[in-house]
């Protein structure tokens, strides 16, 4: 057969049926294609956990705002992930803390939890400022009534971001609503000049004197009504100080009672029908007094 017509046989044939070859091409391609999109597509929302197994997570389980007592928020934190986690930065409103005396880093508590894994963690709001100063409405020395009507509404609309970001760069964001008077309240009580270790962070009182005249001893009762322990650094008798008197664990667990018999200092004598003070002073300065009668 001539060389020739070979040629232009299969030449002939390419024009003849080149549509019909481009054609099962594109729609083997589009078939493939078809088959690896689907498969990536059924991985994405088959329901399937795309991140690792060990990947971190951590959850808000309760939270309480104590603008009072702690000037900050109280967060119970759970690892509920599979491996061990660490938070390094707190942020408010995308604001990262101010140092400043007594409130530490802004933030303290377990900061390093397992998994499974339950603490608290406090945060301080006047370490945020910035987020106070970023929202707040101007008021003046002498407010208006729109000034007082937009202080209003702020402190019913203000919203608060907080951001636990952890070792491996993630974070985990948490909204709390109408924050605006609680931020107010830490706030104004900080710039008054009390620091973090403001007496009411210690609640407590003598609840009872009972005057042995024979033994010359007084048996005090301090009940501690409040939610931290109370550590008793001194005992005062009549304005004068008894050192080295109290004879049992001078830390009092929060919302409990403790009972100590205590000696008057030398040249007080316990006599019937007389008055004393008693003033317990904790480590934070914080004073407890009562005054009783010695029984006749």
């Amino acid at each position: 057969m001539d060389f020739h017509f070979i040629i232009l046989l299969f030449a002939w044939l390419n024009l003849k049926y080149m549509k019909t070859i481009v054609a099962i091409a594109m729609g083997a391609l589009l078939f493939g294609a078809g088959l690896v999109g689907g498969w990536l597509l059924l991985g994405l929302y088959s329901g399937q956990q795309q991140v690792p197994a060990d990947f971190e997570r951590l959850a808000v389980e309760d939270f309480v705002s104590k603008p009072f007592t702690k000037m900050g928020m109280e967060f119970r934190l759970r690892n509920t992930g599979t491996t061990g986690l660490q938070i390094v930065t707190v942020m408010m409103n995308g604001h990262l803390n101010q140092s400043m005396t007594g409130l530490g880093e802004g933030w303290n508590g377990t900061t390093a939890l397992n998994p499974n894994q339950t603490a608290l963690l406090y945060v301080y709001y006047p370490c945020y400022i910035e987020a106070f100063n970023d929202s707040i409405p101007y008021l003046s020395g002498s407010p208006t009534q729109t000034e007082m009507s937009n202080i209003e509404q702020w402190v019913n609309s203000f919203n608060c971001t907080f951001t636990f970001l952890t070792t491996t760069s993630y974070q985990y964001n948490f909204t709390v609503n109408r924050l605006g008077f609680d931020l107010y309240i830490s706030l104004a009580i900080w710039q008054s000049g009390q620091s973090f270790s403001f007496m009411a962070t210690e609640q407590g009182q003598v609840t009872n004197l009972q005057f042995n005249p024979t033994a010359n001893t007084i048996t005090v009762t301090f009940q501690n009504t409040g939610t931290t322990p109370i550590t008793i650094k001194e005992v005062w008798v009549n304005n004068q100080l008894a050192t080295g008197l109290w004879t049992i664990s001078n830390t009092i667990g929060d919302n409990s009672q403790d009972t100590c018999t205590i000696t008057p200092p030398t040249g007080i004598t316990i006599t019937a029908g007389n008055q004393y003070e008693v003033k317990l002073v904790s480590a934070k300065g914080n004073a407890f007094p009562r005054t009783g009668t010695a029984p006749v």
